[in-house]
């Protein structure tokens, strides 16, 4: 597995990332669209797939052991560092933060990511029809 630069929107932190927010070393994500300019942001689901048998062996080699029940990594598109996001919780909250990497994806305000059951781009702001950027 490796990270299709020219379709993975997240290159500059390319890894594979588990529920616990470790990470490894090759980018899961093929077919994620680059982002479109005046694209209107939809909601992004939060998916995860359990880790081959590949990708724990080097997990493990890394970190240690975890359960079976954390041996997850995101099957989805994921904002970038530093990333200004509304998330959707499980609890049918909505709040704005920012996405946050350091050896794994966090969240500045809400910490992790296990009740986020979606994320979304922040708009572009508006701009007055006839108006210059």
């Amino acid at each position: 597995m490796k990270c299709l630069k020219e379709k993975c929107i997240h290159h500059d932190v390319c890894a594979l990332y588990t529920f616990s927010g470790y990470a490894s070393d090759e980018c899961g994500f093929y077919e994620t669209k680059p982002h479109v300019e005046n694209e209107k942001p939809q909601w992004i689901p939060v998916t995860y797939r359990q880790m081959d048998n590949d990708e724990y062996c080097k997990f493990r080699e890394e970190y240690g052991e975890i359960p079976v029940e954390e041996r997850k990594v995101f099957d989805c598109q994921m904002p970038e560092d530093g990333q200004e996001i509304l998330i959707s919780t499980k609890y049918e909250h909505i709040f704005l933060d920012t996405c946050v990497y350091d050896y794994g994806y966090g969240l500045e305000e809400y910490g992790d990511w296990e009740d986020v059951i979606a994320w979304m781009p922040l708009p572009a702001p508006y701009i007055k029809e006839g108006d210059q950027k």
